[in-house]
């Protein structure tokens, strides 16, 4: 749409013509004021770990027909601006709240009517074993990227703790290897999947602003 809310993207529906507000996954002008997407399960990786969990992943071409720079990153720097409050247009006061620096990424999860935001940068390389919304969760984060995705905390039956291990995150139950896509690659459970959590890999002051009673998960 070209429009900004809480200086994050406005999107628009050509159906309706209402605009929703891309981190809530709400619309917030049009007839459909108030309603919410469906947030689906996500990782966020660089790509050399999505690759090498993923090796059959097909890529489009940069053969475009445009002349296009596609190394360039046209938001470099931009979380440096945001932590000097320096953002696009302006964000209410609980955006700027001190819990956490507003360019920080983290992982937002919502479940049980219960939110929280994982600083991956802040948990380094970890598996983070977690209650929410009345769920035992895993989240695992690693430095490189940095990256995270989150997962019910249950497989082969019974419930699971992990801890980060091997250059993977190991469950303390049955000793078997995890990658960050939540798949057991070794060990009594190697084939098994974890079921993964709808969550949003954002900026922190775009989260709280649409999430503003999410509290924030300390190491």
């Amino acid at each position: 749409s070209s429009a900004l809310y809480e200086s994050d993207l406005v999107m628009l529906d050509r159906e309706t013509s209402s605009y929703w507000w891309q981190v809530a996954g709400e619309a917030i002008v049009g007839t459909l004021t108030g309603a919410r997407l469906t947030t689906l399960p996500s990782t966020t990786a660089t790509w050399a770990q999505w690759l090498e969990e993923h090796p059959e992943t097909l890529v489009l071409s940069r053969e475009t027909g445009f002349a296009r720079s596609y190394e360039r990153d046209v938001f470099a720097g931009y979380r440096d601006q945001v932590n000097d409050e320096r953002v696009a247009c302006p964000v209410s006061a609980g955006a700027l709240d001190g819990r956490l620096a507003p360019g920080d990424e983290v992982l937002g999860l919502s479940v049980g009517g219960d939110s929280r935001a994982y600083s991956a940068r802040a948990l380094g390389n970890a598996a983070v074993n977690d209650s929410l919304g009345g769920e035992e969760i895993v989240v695992f984060t690693t430095e490189n990227g940095p990256a995270a995705a989150a997962y019910l905390a249950n497989a082969g039956g019974g419930k699971l703790s992990f801890s980060y291990a091997d250059g993977g995150y190991r469950d303390e139950d049955t000793g078997s290897l995890w990658n960050l896509s939540g798949e057991a690659v070794s060990g009594p459970l190697q084939g098994a999947t974890l079921e993964p959590l709808p969550g949003r890999y954002t900026f922190w002051f775009a989260y709280i602003a649409a999430f503003p009673d999410a509290d924030v998960h300390t190491p």
